[in-house]
């Protein structure tokens, strides 16, 4: 994969794509995504998210998505922080 292989609009970094299924295992199970946020100045990748969302899921709503689902965990997080 390169940076920007999965690229749905130009407002948005650059995202990459990747599908995965493992064979292996003795229970079958949905079909993995991989999506990966690679800004352009970025020499690496700033974030990961694994999914087993529907394939037929729109790349722009797996972003939204994984964006939103980012900062409800970084809520959280802090939440957390507070309690203690």
């Amino acid at each position: 994969m390169k940076p920007g292989s999965g690229s749905c609009n130009r407002a948005l970094p650059p995202f990459a794509y990747s599908a995965h299924r493992d064979y292996e295992k003795a229970q079958p199970h949905a079909e993995e995504l991989l999506l990966i946020e690679w800004p352009r100045p970025e020499k690496e990748p700033t974030q990961y998210w694994v999914s087993t969302l529907p394939p037929t899921t729109k790349l722009k709503a797996w972003i939204q998505m994984a964006k939103h689902r980012w900062i409800l965990e970084r809520d959280y997080e802090e939440l957390k922080q507070e309690l203690v």
